[in-house]
């Protein structure tokens, strides 16, 4: 196996291997190994359309403002984001673009707004943190169709979709990388979020299989986070499912009140005491 590496001084070349993460010897940025995927995955994804639920894309907000205290509109299909979606996502693709498998990066340095999705996966966060010893590497899955893979696909899918198809300062999907300080613990992030909608709120974009799935709360501490990088307090959710046969559904909601809603229980997360002591322990590194 080989896998394909890039960047903008050195260009591309293939390395022998499974994918990884190489630092450039030139400029010193990290470049992560990829491989192409299969000619009928490619095909799957270029001829894939999805359409707007508007029933499932009401349920979810009904069960956001019931179970989090966030507000939650549904974007409607005839509003500038709602036709930008239709648009990007009800109509095949009729150019070529390369899509690869390029595995996940992990044990990368400082904090991202994953790590304050849940209180076991900050406890994980902060001892990593306090092993200086290891190393960013790649968690390589070969499945193409593994839930996450295709996760990461459709999302490249719908960027590239969005790029050639709707105005950016309606919905950029270029990833915008930001840093910031959590409201409640005080530890320095970084966040990339997956675009921007009307230039000022950012998306995160989730694959499910259904969008009759459990809804996972999970997200938005994601977008919160991402938010409170923004300087907002709302962002676009955008839940697509990962089916590529023309029967694939969409639901898409503008969700406010995000800070109160992830500060409140970063606050409870103060009642444990060995997480304090871990974060107190963070702190004194810095």
């Amino acid at each position: 196996m080989s896998a394909l590496y890039s960047c903008a001084c050195v260009g591309e070349f293939l390395r022998p291997g499974r994918p990884d993460v190489v630092e450039c010897s030139t400029c010193g940025a990290q470049m992560i190994g990829k491989v192409p995927i299969s000619r009928e995955l490619r095909k799957a994804l270029r001829e894939a359309t999805w359409m707007a639920s508007e029933p499932e894309a009401i349920r979810l907000a009904d069960f956001i403002e019931s179970s989090t205290g966030c507000t939650a509109q549904v974007v409607k299909e005839g509003s500038p984001l709602g036709r930008a979606l239709a648009t990007s996502l009800g109509a095949q693709r009729d150019w070529n673009v390369t899509h690869r498998n390029g595995g996940f990066l992990v044990n990368r340095p400082g904090f991202s707004s994953s790590d304050f999705k849940t209180r076991s996966r900050l406890r994980k966060a902060l001892q990593r943190s306090l092993l200086s010893s290891r190393q960013p590497r790649v968690i390589f899955e070969p499945d193409e169709t593994n839930p996450a893979v295709l996760g990461k696909l459709l999302e490249s899918e719908f960027a590239h979709r969005v790029g050639r198809r709707v105005a950016a300062a309606i919905l950029n999907p270029v990833k915008r990388p930001l840093s910031a300080t959590h409201p409640v613990l005080q530890l320095a992030y970084h966040v990339s979020a997956d675009g921007t909608a009307g230039l000022r709120l950012p998306l995160e974009f989730k694959s499910v299989n259904s969008l009759g799935d459990v809804f996972r709360q999970d997200a938005l501490h994601q977008l919160a986070l991402q938010a409170i990088a923004f300087g907002v307090d709302e962002g676009v959710l955008l839940r697509a499912e990962r089916r590529f046969s023309g029967d694939g559904r969409y639901a898409a909601l503008r969700v406010a009140n995000l800070r109160d809603f992830h500060s409140a229980i970063a606050q409870r997360w103060l009642g444990d005491d060995d997480l304090v002591g871990l974060i107190d322990a963070v702190r004194g590194r810095c």
